[in-house]
């Protein structure tokens, strides 16, 4: 027996099939669909507190995106680091909220929507602007934190072509984003790629703009076998994958983390426990 978000899911893969040669280049609106033929409310309200915090966080990605894509001098450089610092306060501040799961949900049903494919291509974005202003050796880079380290992002495996340095040779640099959804009856992949925005001077600093790519799907059952699954089972609100995807989201881009990554702890309280208020000899 599968859970609630199964039927969910059945439904998806039969809407993107629908789509023409069974892709899509906007993933949320297929999300929203699969959603209303189920005869729900497209995940929550985005005026409750997870659509604000939701609306927050898409103003924060929204902002380093848009500062990535500015090529320039000292003065962009500067604006990407501050946009990165307060992504990076938010997540830290909220990454043990209760109602994350809703608030990951909320992302796609925002404009712009940051599903996880764009953020890890934000992610990816930033890596390649500041290898960019570190390979130049100028006083610039210390305007940039660096990126989040292996550990930070539960050693999740990156491209091949950013740990090997070949990417920020590259004019275009294209990446793909697979969903791991444990109980989805079929799997989406992403496509985007990343374009090197030429510098405004010789010796200034070239921007990243993120360009959408191809969506696809590759659905294993019939589509009436399908919509008979989806029809058997009933909704339930909070997918366990879902859940389980917000339990592991890490780093300021809120991304799945790695096969070999430790359970996430929340952080130890500084209030004194109950053995430290026994008294001596007890």
């Amino acid at each position: 027996r599968g859970c609630g978000c199964t039927r969910v899911e059945a439904v998806y893969a039969t809407a993107m099939g629908q789509a023409s040669s069974g892709e899509r280049e906007d993933s949320a609106r297929g999300t929203v669909a699969a959603d209303a033929a189920v005869g729900r409310s497209p995940v929550m309200d985005l005026n409750g507190p997870q659509g604000k915090k939701a609306e927050q966080l898409c103003n924060l990605y929204g902002a380093l995106e848009r500062r990535l894509a500015e090529p320039g001098g000292q003065a962009s450089v500067a604006a990407v680091g501050q946009a990165y610092r307060e992504l990076t306060s938010w997540s830290r501040e909220h990454e043990w909220d209760a109602d994350l799961e809703g608030v990951l949900e909320c992302l796609v049903l925002h404009t712009p929507a940051y599903p996880a494919w764009r953020r890890q291509a934000l992610e990816e974005a930033y890596r390649l602007f500041y290898d960019d202003v570190a390979r130049r050796g100028t006083i610039e880079v210390e305007d940039l934190p660096e990126p989040p380290t292996s550990e930070e992002i539960g050693f999740r495996r990156l491209n091949e072509a950013l740990v090997s340095g070949r990417a920020n040779t590259m004019t275009v640099f294209t990446g793909s984003y697979e969903e791991r959804s444990g109980c989805a009856l079929s799997r989406g992949r992403w496509e985007y790629h990343i374009r090197r925005v030429p510098a405004v001077e010789e010796g200034g600093t070239c921007g990243r703009q993120i360009v959408t790519g191809r969506f696809s799907q590759e659905c294993p059952m019939a589509a009436q076998a399908v919509l008979r699954l989806a029809t058997a089972l009933p909704v339930v609100e909070g997918c366990c994958a879902r859940r389980d995807f917000a339990r592991k989201a890490r780093g300021p881009f809120l991304l799945p983390e790695g096969s070999r990554a430790m359970p996430k702890r929340p952080p130890v309280s500084d209030a004194p426990s109950d053995v430290d208020n026994m008294p001596p000899g007890s």
